[in-house]
């Protein structure tokens, strides 16, 4: 059972910040940092492909450092 506001993987705590909401079709490296960097933050979610003027364009979001460096380095080697 994962407790809340801990990472399930770096077993570190979660901090509140807010993110971008991710518009638009996204690239399988996208897929892939949601699944082995989970609480990363550089996004908060996938929207979809449009946008309104309703729409709100950030979430807050719960961030380890350690998924936001790895997903940041992850994206760097690529």
């Amino acid at each position: 059972m994962n407790k809340e506001g801990v990472c399930n993987i770096h077993h570190s705590d979660l901090a509140k910040e807010t993110a971008m909401i991710l518009y638009g079709y996204p690239s399988p490296a996208i897929f892939e940092i949601d699944a082995k960097f989970p609480n990363h933050g550089l996004f908060s979610r996938l929207g979809g492909c449009v946008v309104t003027g309703d729409d709100d364009l950030d979430d807050d979001v719960q961030v380890c450092d350690e998924c936001r460096r790895e997903a940041e380095q992850y994206l760097n080697i690529r």
